[in-house]
């Protein structure tokens, strides 16, 4: 099921797209239109949402140029750029997580499946082993768990 601002977005796109085909098109709607629909999908938040309004962007930036609309220009331009930071701040965020959840669950097996290492491990007992394996399962769960939190946290914000 798509978020509503994608369904709006794509109805934009699509009148956008047919004022294109017009054989004396009115670029101040065309502009308008794919502007609008880069604004919806931005505010639907999502990796796929933030592609199609960096296109939808791009897409009202180059009609602008091509009728030299230079307050257009700037002002989805900004949008654009805008949009670039957000999405790189976003990875910023959350790599960390994922990062480290990873890193603690590879982690949690080597200690629990001890026997594979003979018990040799730190020369520690089976029974102590395994309880720094579940400790690290653990620490890897919770962090997954922040990891996807923070993902549709995102998502809503937009």
């Amino acid at each position: 099921m798509k978020n509503p601002n994608e369904e709006k977005a794509e109805q934009f796109a699509l009148a956008a797209h047919r004022e294109t085909l017009k054989g004396n098109p009115s670029y101040f709607h065309v502009i308008q239109g794919f502007e609008k629909a880069g604004d919806l999908y931005d505010r639907a938040g999502g990796v796929n949402a933030f592609k199609e309004a960096e296109k939808h962007y791009a897409l009202a930036l180059r009609y602008a140029e091509k009728i030299n609309s230079t307050s257009d220009s700037k002002r989805i331009a900004g949008k654009l750029e805008e949009l670039t930071g957000t999405r790189e701040s976003i990875i910023k965020k959350r790599s960390p997580f994922a990062f480290f959840s990873i890193i603690s669950l590879l982690t949690s097996l080597f200690f629990v499946s001890s026997g594979i290492t003979g018990f040799a491990v730190l020369g520690l007992a089976e029974n102590n082993l395994r309880n720094i394996g579940v400790c690290f399962f653990a620490c890897g769960l919770i962090l997954a768990f922040v990891y996807l939190k923070c993902k549709t946290k995102t998502k809503k914000k937009k």
